[in-house]
């Protein structure tokens, strides 16, 4: 028999092929939908055996163009990791032979391609898991990037009523289904209603617990009252725009103003904040801006989770600390007339603003990761990595736009000053070098 295997998984592909192969079959891979159309364009095939959830063309899509639109009278076998009985019917519904879940048996592959070679063709299903009808309310993928520890119980959405499953609460979704997920272009995950209010007002569960402890003399609280009325003074002074969405702006702005006053409950970082502005104003006014227009950001990208927006708000205020310990005379020199040496020793910010982090208990990795990131670019032409794509940070990604973006906008020797109308013109002429989600979300914060 001629058999057609349809996964993007091609680990999973290649050992599904090389089974059907050892029992005499002819086996031909696909690795999208949009190949297997292609393939199944000038090939007859005995048997198809498809994934569902694949970028592009999904499983769906392809059963119904293969059965309704070329009207292919072919056995569909569907493999997937994503199961529920709601779906099982759907496709059984529409025409699919047999629905296996991941990870699956291969003899019951071999079973079913056997009963198509002698004929026995029945429709039928394996029963795993239905779940109650419920209200659910959705996640962006990336805010698991930096809390991949799940409290609650997590759910893929496959259509306007059917939720399955993939994640019980306490347990960790890894980098490598992050990715997969990305590469399959969810952008959402879910949660029940009743568990998503509870996880966009938790703030702290997830930081360490350091974070929040405080001396209470009367010195470092007039320290602290200081910092908070001149913080909300820079966001006034400098930092506010008419360009902004103004329901946009001052929400966010409420939101970075409570996390401050958090942060600076917390001795060191009180301290460190005291040094970034001794240092260098103008540090210390940029610092405050990419916090600020960070929150923005990171609240149009669809992060709504408390833990998430505070380390936004970390990153921002932070991400530039290690310039202190860079030569005051690069420091006040043009970029583009720094020498190679020059450009070496400015770079070395990035880890220097880690390592100066890191000494910290209360920060955690997941903070110091897009500190060392935030000059990183989509394309691969940052530092201090090269790194490209999804290998940079999420927070480090958002970070980028709004850096360059203050670079140019608010006072910096670094670069020119220029008004806000050419930052964009300036972005968007680098555009490969930005997430492109990122630097759409940015450019419609702007009226």
């Amino acid at each position: 028999m001629k058999i057609l295997v349809i996964d993007d998984e091609i680990e999973l592909r290649e050992h599904m092929s090389a089974q059907l192969a050892k029992k005499g079959h002819d086996v031909v891979e696909a690795g999208s939908g949009d190949e297997a159309l292609k393939i199944l364009g000038n090939t007859i095939v005995d048997a198809i055996i498809t994934d569902i959830l694949m970028p592009g063309l999904s499983g769906i899509e392809l059963i119904k163009d293969i059965l309704n639109r070329l009207k292919i009278d072919v056995p569909i076998l569907v493999i997937t990791g994503y199961y529920s009985n709601e779906m099982a019917d759907d496709l059984i519904n529409l025409g699919v032979m047999a629905v296996i879940s991941k990870p699956y048996n291969m003899d019951d592959i071999l079973k079913r391609i056997s009963e198509i070679g002698s004929g026995e063709i029945k429709p039928s299903k394996k029963i795993i898991y239905k779940i109650e009808d419920s209200s659910f309310l959705k996640i962006n993928l990336e805010e698991f990037t930096s809390n991949p520890i799940s409290a609650y119980d997590v759910y893929i959405k496959f259509s306007d009523a059917k939720y399955l499953k993939i994640l019980n609460a306490g347990e960790e979704l890894s980098s490598e289904r992050i990715n997969k997920f990305r590469e399959k272009n969810v952008d959402y995950l879910y949660v029940k209603e009743q568990d998503h209010r509870e996880y966009v007002q938790n703030s702290s569960a997830l930081l360490k617990p350091e974070l929040f402890k405080s001396g209470d003399n009367q010195k470092t609280l007039a320290e602290r009252s200081r910092q908070i009325k001149r913080l909300d003074e820079l966001i006034m002074e400098e930092i506010y725009s008419d360009n902004f969405d103004q329901q946009v702006f001052n929400s966010s702005v409420e939101v970075c103003k409570k996390n401050t006053e958090l942060l600076l409950a917390n001795d060191s970082m009180l301290e460190l904040m005291k040094q970034i502005e001794s240092f260098s104003d103008e540090m210390y006014r940029h610092n405050v801006g990419v916090s600020v227009l960070a929150t923005m950001l990171a609240r149009k990208s669809g992060w709504e989770s408390a833990i998430t927006l505070l380390k936004v708000n970390i990153v921002g205020l932070y991400h530039d600390v290690g310039k202190k310990w860079i030569n005051k005379k690069i420091l006040s020199k043009r970029i583009i007339d720094f020498t190679d040496q020059e450009h070496e020793e400015f770079e070395s910010h990035c880890q220097h603003s880690c390592s100066i982090l890191s000494e910290i208990p209360a920060i955690s990795e997941n903070i110091l990761v897009p500190i060392l990131q935030h000059h990183e670019y989509y394309d691969g032409t940052g530092y201090p990595s090269a790194l490209k794509f999804q290998d940079i940070h999420p927070i480090a990604r958002l970070i980028t736009v709004v850096n360059d973006y203050s670079n140019l906008t608010l006072k910096n020797s670094n670069y020119e000053l220029t008004d806000h109308e050419k930052a964009m013109e300036f972005l968007n002429k680098r555009k490969e070098k930005y997430d492109p989600r990122m630097l759409k979300n940015f450019c419609e914060l702007f009226r």
